[in-house]
Parts: C-alpha cells; structure tokens; sequence
C-alpha cells in the first residue's frame, strides 16, 4: 500500500496524473472513473466554498473600512470646537450610517 500523503490536484494534468495511478493500482476502470468523478466534484464543491469565502471576506473587508470611517468621523465631531464644523461631521456620520 501506497502510504505518500496525496496532493490536491491543481488542473487537469494533476487529475488525469490521478488517474494514471488509480488505473495503475486497480483492475476495473468503472472504479477508477467513479474515483476520479468523485474527486472532481469535490474539488468543484471546494472551489465554490473558497468563491464564497473570497466574497464573504470582501463584504467584511469593506464593513471593517466602513466602521474606520465612522470612528474617524466620530473623533473629528468630539475635537472640534467650531459648532459649523461639529454639524457637518454630524451630518457625514448620518450619511455613513444609513
């Protein structure tokens, strides 16, 4: 028995190289396509759950960005001393939380 720790095959050449060794390993090829069919949908399932993370992660990145800009406006409402100055930060922190 084989005991190398697997890759994760990377394109189409990493499959048919799979594909390669399980047909080298087994007699009966309806096996080795069931094989291969399953790790095909399973690399297809973890690509959308990596998609799906990339685009949760950019929803996080820009609301992390969103809230800087609140506390920034938040900082600059609580030093000033002018009232105009006081109204307008007031004002940008209404339109940034809506």
């Amino acid at each position: 028995m084989d005991l190398r720790i697997p890759k994760l095959p990377k394109n189409e050449d990493d499959l048919e190289q799979i594909s390669k060794e399980l047909e080298s390993q087994h007699d009966d090829h309806e096996d080795v396509e069931h094989i291969v069919a399953e790790l095909i949908t399973s690399i297809q399932d973890l690509e959308n759950r990596i998609s799906q993370s990339e685009n949760d992660m950019n929803k996080i990145k820009e609301e992390i960005s969103r809230i800087y800009l609140v506390l920034s406006k938040v900082v600059l409402l609580i030093s000033s001393n002018n009232e105009d100055d006081k109204i307008k930060n007031l004002k940008d922190l209404l339109t940034l939380l809506k």
